[in-house]
């Protein structure tokens, strides 16, 4: 024989919400100008990483050069120690018509993730110019992204 069917039971309590908060940053104005090969400029810091939290990035880097050659590298740092890192970028050297004047620049397209250690840290992002054509024509750097906080990375 089978019994009645018995009340439902209570409904649970709601899960925490999972971290999610994205944030929009600029990278300020810098410049690249050396006569040396293989030497960078180094962007002040960006974005606000809070220490034992992850993050992931895409980043958008403009530097405008009145060169046509040239071959040049990124690279993304951390401040502070313990810092997990892994990122990736493209480059490319692009001819543009804006305002009415024709612009030479290589843009880099950056993704990326961060662990943050125990320390608060930041961003920065160095150019490197790897055949010393910055002297004669100076790269103006500025760029802007996106810094996503998220509740954990996996490699």
């Amino acid at each position: 024989a089978k019994g009645d069917k018995g009340d439902t039971g209570a409904t649970g309590a709601t899960g925490a919400t999972g971290p999610s908060a994205v944030a929009f940053i600029s990278i300020p104005t810098f410049t690249l100008s050396t006569g040396t090969p293989n030497v960078s400029a180094i962007s002040s810091s960006f974005g606000t990483l809070e220490a034992s939290k992850s993050y992931k990035f895409e980043l958008k880097v403009r530097g405008n050069s009145n060169q046509t050659g040239g071959v040049f590298a990124l690279v993304v740092n951390t401040s502070g120690v313990g810092n997990t890192l892994n990122y990736d970028y493209t480059s490319a050297f692009i001819t543009e018509f804006q305002s009415g004047s024709e612009v030479r620049s290589y843009h880099f397209n950056v993704v990326g993730t961060v662990v943050v250690g125990s320390l608060n840290s930041s961003l920065s992002i160095a150019i490197t110019d790897g055949t010393a054509t910055t002297q004669a024509f100076p790269m103006s750097i500025r760029g802007s992204g996106l810094i996503t906080l998220v509740g954990s990375v996996t490699s």
